[in-house]
């Protein structure tokens, strides 16, 4: 890490999180599970990523379709 950068982020756990909680932290990620997330958090995170912009697209596509039915039902054509 930069020498630089050490301090701040450490105030930034500092205000978030208790001495035990920080302790708890540096258990989990030096456990199997905790380095697995690390190596896969990327990857989660492309993959909701992903999804959730399907999502949106599909949500985005019926609001438009019940806008055109409204739409249409007080005589308007879009």
């Amino acid at each position: 890490m930069l020498p630089e950068l050490e301090e701040p982020i450490i105030a930034i756990y500092d205000n978030n999180f208790s001495a035990d909680e920080i302790k708890q932290l540096v258990a989990f990620y030096q456990s199997p599970v905790g380095r697995k997330i690390v190596v896969q958090l990327p990857q989660l995170a492309q993959q909701i990523v992903t999804m959730g912009q399907s999502w949106g697209q599909q949500a985005g596509a019926r609001a438009v379709e019940r806008i055109r039915a409204a739409a249409k039902q007080k005589g308007y054509d879009l």
